[in-house]
């Protein structure tokens, strides 16, 4: 089978970098099938994640004025589908998803893979003008997925969000299995967070040092990508809780700090699906996530795998932190139910879902 994805970006640490990572190395190596890749990024810039070598690249660039990138990118776009002649065309959150399916010259069918939430966007909007125009991109995008094969969401509440008849949910995948549990004996706390307002890290912050105030002898560790500016290094050092909190950047052996862990925590504003819990789960760590849009509610079952906390409710969110720190056992018996719960997310379990979806629309039938 011959895919061809459309992605803005291949080669950061974030989370759609490293599901396509794992999807097209398991595509190319277990299945064998041709994949080719359009992505915006840099031809130089090396991929944070590894892909295998057959996936070939088409590095476009963004070198191009806002006015004439659409049209260079679409006749890009075209040219490599006319020489690679793919069986399906997946787009993946690309720039211009609203205008591809009406100017693609292709008849294989078109699908749109979607990692980013409603909810995501709409708390980043902070003006009047910002969420008018978040309505009006709302609605565009909601007319052009229309006109999808299929739309891929990663969570039902991520699906229920757009109402769409053509819509599908297929989860991530897990980077890794992990041969041994956590002992949850460190007097540790891991969050895996990119340095940006929806992922609610100065939230993080104010929560450990309420935290710190009754457990001084814990340490937090924060992996991720830093901000220009550093500002929530900068808030740690406000709140006087720096020699409790560790800043790290992306760790490609992030399996090995999660399992010297001993909780994780969550508290994004918005989460298009939280694939550091699941990761946290098949270490054995309980989690204690708020419950915000969309991803964690689908993956935590409160007080049996980890926390589900109502979003915004810091004073619960304390409570809880604080009673795994103090209960050993507790942390251990929901430690162990996150492990057992984590194996749905196998990448042989979630691959399945995407052959069946990808032969299916080849043979032009429904799911």
């Amino acid at each position: 089978m011959r895919i061809l994805y459309i992605t803005p970006d291949s080669t950061n640490s974030g989370g759609i970098a490293r599901v396509l990572s794992l999807k097209l190395n398991y595509l190319t190596v277990t299945l064998g099938y041709q994949i080719e890749v359009i992505t915006v990024c840099k031809t130089a810039k090396k991929p944070f994640y590894p892909f295998n070598k057959a996936i070939k690249f088409h590095h476009l660039g963004s070198g191009k004025s806002i006015i004439t990138f659409p049209s260079h990118f679409l006749n890009y776009c075209n040219k490599t589908i006319a020489a690679f002649q793919p069986d399906l065309v997946v787009v993946c959150d690309a720039a211009l998803s609203s205008i591809i399916p009406y100017f693609i010259k292709t008849r294989a069918p078109i699908l749109f893979e979607t990692h980013v939430s409603t909810s995501l966007k709409q708390v980043t909007k902070q003006n009047l003008f910002d969420k008018i125009r978040f309505r009006a991109v709302f609605f565009t995008k909601k007319i052009a997925f229309a006109k999808y094969s299929k739309i891929i969401f990663e969570t039902t509440a991520g699906r229920d969000e757009w109402q769409l008849s053509n819509a599908v949910v297929i989860p991530n995948p897990l980077a890794f299995i992990s041969s041994n549990l956590a002992p949850l004996n460190q007097k540790k706390v891991i969050a895996v967070s990119r340095h940006s307002y929806e992922k609610g890290i100065d939230r993080l912050l104010y929560i450990w040092q309420k935290i710190i105030q009754t457990h001084p002898d814990w340490t937090l560790e924060i992996y991720g990508e830093w901000d220009s500016d550093l500002k929530y290094q900068k808030l740690a050092a406000e709140l006087k809780i720096e020699t409790n909190c560790n800043f790290f950047a992306p760790n490609s052996a992030i399996q090995k700090c999660y399992e010297e862990a001993s909780i994780m925590l969550l508290t994004s504003r918005s989460e298009a699906f939280g694939m550091v819990l699941i990761e946290a789960m098949q270490c054995g760590l309980p989690c204690v996530a708020y419950d915000c849009p969309c991803g964690p509610r689908d993956i935590i079952t409160n007080g049996t795998n980890g926390f589900l906390i109502e979003n915004d409710k810091e004073k619960e969110f304390v409570s809880k932190v604080n009673q795994l720190i103090d209960n050993q056992s507790l942390r251990k018996k929901l430690g162990k139910q996150a492990k057992d719960d984590s194996k749905k997310y196998e990448i042989s379990t979630i691959m399945k879902q995407w052959v069946q979806l990808f032969e299916n629309q080849i043979k032009g039938l429904e799911d």
